[in-house]
């Protein structure tokens, strides 16, 4: 019994210190605002670091929020670093309203003049680009880390992976850079009890691994010749810059009244050897809108020729969710002998989602590349975001969400599930010994498809002629189709054979007569793809009449029709 008596008595104890332990384990929330020294007026995009713990950004009045568990504000510092301005280090004080006030750096405290000086060093260095980077092909191998986060504790999403990034030249052909994944691995945590998990509209991150941010490269405005007229561009003083000495220009647009940053030029080979770019207000009407986005990228030379070094990037969703995402590259190694492109089915695309981005690989190599992960955090070029703890459980007592059938079906159809295509089409009529113009023949074609199961789909079609040729042509059809799938391990081609229905209503409105059709439909859709999610096609049917109305305006139907569009994937 005494065994037993010991045993509760440090069950106990072990309870009383854990119960500690969870108190002090509490969520802090830290809070500021950041300024300008001299004018005092609120600082948007000041970039605020935590020691070793994650990072954010100010916003339009200068204000942040960060929250951080299992910590204490005591010994706590912050790093505030902004284009312009001297990095400032603090420590925080809690329980008051902390603000920070960031000084010019030394050289703009100095009288700059926004003179035809900086704009001249500029034209000089993108003149300098055929001399500076690489005129042929090469493969840089490097490291990526990538991290999506919502509300800190709702979404956290970490990948480490290993690239190869494809540059065909930079003297400006066209032809993009082109990203292959090694092999990656990756952390999920779900809040499954959170509003955001069960939000059918929540965002979805595409795209962050295919690319690398490369002004150079991507031969961006504010260093391209045709547009800097839409920049003003002031010089500061020469700084050391990595090692090197640098002219140091800042540049801000104003037109759109966007972008702004400052270009590092090597003094001794007048190329392009960082950025620091900050942009606001991002519109794109296939994704979320962003707020603010600040990328860093530097770049190194070897062999007379100069190569991306590291880049960074932090970006902040205009949403409703704090949502942020950030991404560091690092260079590892170069090729330069030998470089071919990369295949088609290796390359990586803009609207890949992250978390289906999978490639496991051989997975011994992780230790040596874990290695160059932890020793690049020691350096600062890699972000190191602290994991939070999250309830990754669903309460089985839990009422489900009353759109819980929405949320499946969205989460279906989101899956390649559902597609749709627009189409120029020929639909099956003649117009020929007819008062009706030949353009009646022509219209517009829409088609929806819904897998049912594996590669079998049901597939809504549609047509109209917008009363071209003095007459309006419609028509509605149901279809069964096959998906055949043939160069899977290339630009797949696809073979959709398809039997249905469809109704076809011809209207003169001249006389107020409409005459209907009623077509079995055969046909063969063809498909090949430009794009994960986008394809070209041409689909070709057969229809055969089985009834149509007494009312005769004088056209007739033809076996044959045709279409050719682009079909996406959602």
């Amino acid at each position: 019994m005494r065994f037993a008596y010991h045993n509760k008595v440090i069950i106990a104890l072990c309870l009383f210190f854990l119960t500690i332990q969870i108190t002090n384990a509490q969520i802090v929330e830290i809070k500021g605002r950041v300024i300008d020294k001299l004018s005092k007026k609120p600082l948007h995009g000041v970039s605020v670091q935590v020691t070793k713990y994650k990072g954010t950004i100010s916003n339009n009045k200068g204000e942040f929020s960060l929250k951080i568990t299992d910590v204490s504000t005591k010994n706590l510092i912050l790093t505030f670093s902004y284009v312009g301005y001297k990095r400032l280090e603090m420590a925080y004080k809690p329980n008051i309203v902390n603000t920070f006030a960031l000084e010019l750096s030394g050289s703009s405290l100095k009288e700059v003049v926004v003179s035809t000086r900086a704009k001249s060093l500029v034209k000089r260095a993108i003149e300098k680009i055929p001399i500076n980077y690489p005129t042929i092909p090469t493969i840089i191998n490097g490291i990526k880390r990538v991290y999506n986060i919502v509300n800190d504790s709702d979404y956290y999403y970490k990948s480490d992976a290993i690239l190869q990034v494809y540059s065909p030249t930079y003297m400006g052909t066209g032809e993009e850079q082109k990203v292959k994944l090694v092999q990656n691995k990756f952390v999920l945590l779900e809040n499954k009890k959170s509003k955001f998990y069960n939000d059918i509209s929540k965002p979805i991150w595409v795209g962050q691994y295919y690319a690398i941010p490369d002004p150079v490269f991507d031969h961006s405005p504010f260093i391209n010749l045709d547009y800097l007229k839409n920049y003003t561009y002031t010089e500061r003083e020469k700084e050391m810059y990595e090692g090197r000495k640098v002219y140091v220009i800042d540049f801000v647009s104003t037109t759109k009244k966007n972008t702004d940053g400052t270009i590092y030029i090597d003094t001794a080979t007048l190329a392009f050897v960082g950025f620091d770019i900050t942009a606001y207000n991002i519109k794109n009407i296939f994704f979320a809108p962003i707020s603010l986005k600040k990328i860093q990228v530097s770049y190194q030379l070897i062999n007379g020729k100069w190569y991306i070094k590291n880049t960074h990037s932090d970006t902040k969703h205009a949403v409703e969710y704090d949502s942020q995402y950030s991404t560091d590259f690092v260079f590892t190694s170069l090729d330069t002998i030998d470089v071919k492109p990369f295949t088609y089915s290796e390359v990586l695309q803009k609207r890949d989602e992250n978390i289906k981005t999978i490639k496991p690989g051989d997975t011994s190599n992780w230790q040596q590349y874990d290695t160059i992960f932890k020793s690049q955090v020691l350096a600062n070029t890699i972000q190191d975001i602290e994991q939070p703890n999250i309830d990754t459980t669903i309460d089985a007592t839990a009422k489900k969400p009353k759109n819980n059938l929405l949320i499946s079906i969205f989460k279906y159809l989101r899956n390649d599930n559902l597609r749709g295509s627009y189409a120029i089409s020929k639909t099956a009529i003649n117009t020929n010994a007819t008062k009706f113009g030949s353009g009646a023949e022509y219209g517009l074609a829409a088609n929806i498809y819904f897998r049912l199961y594996r590669g079998l789909f049901f597939q809504r079609s549609s047509f109209t002629n917008f009363g071209m040729g003095g007459v309006s042509v419609n028509t509605n059809g149901y279809s069964i189709s096959y998906e055949l799938i043939a160069n899977k391990t290339h630009r797949p081609i696809t073979i959709m054979p398809f039997a249905g229905y469809e109704s076809m209503v011809i209207e003169d409105k001249s006389v107020d007569q409409k005459q209907r059709f009623k077509n079995w439909v055969g046909g063969i859709n063809t498909t090949f793809e430009i794009k994960r999610r986008k394809s070209f096609f041409i689909s070709q049917f057969y229809n055969h009449n089985f009834t149509q109305t007494s009312a005769n305006i004088g056209i007739q139907p033809t076996n044959y029709a045709i279409s050719i569009g682009l079909l996406l994937k959602f």
